[in-house]
């Protein structure tokens, strides 16, 4: 039996589960809106993953926030 997939590297995106977030950026940028997702939440959330993997490799001792100061 074979099971048909399209693998992510093949250059066909209509199986990608990204259209609405794409949709919702080309949306805000033609309309000159701010996305509720903004830059710096996007700076916030890195900063927690950082955060975190500076906590793991110090053997998960807590890591203040904000990172830099």
């Amino acid at each position: 039996m074979t099971i048909p997939a399209t693998m992510p590297d093949n250059g066909h995106v209509t199986h990608h589960p990204f259209r609405e977030m794409i949709d919702h950026l080309v949306d805000y940028i033609l309309n000159d809106r701010e996305s509720h997702v903004s830059a710096e939440d996007a700076v916030k959330t890195h900063e927690i993953v950082f955060a975190l993997d500076q906590s793991a490799a110090q053997g998960g001792k807590p890591v203040k926030l904000p990172l830099l100061s």
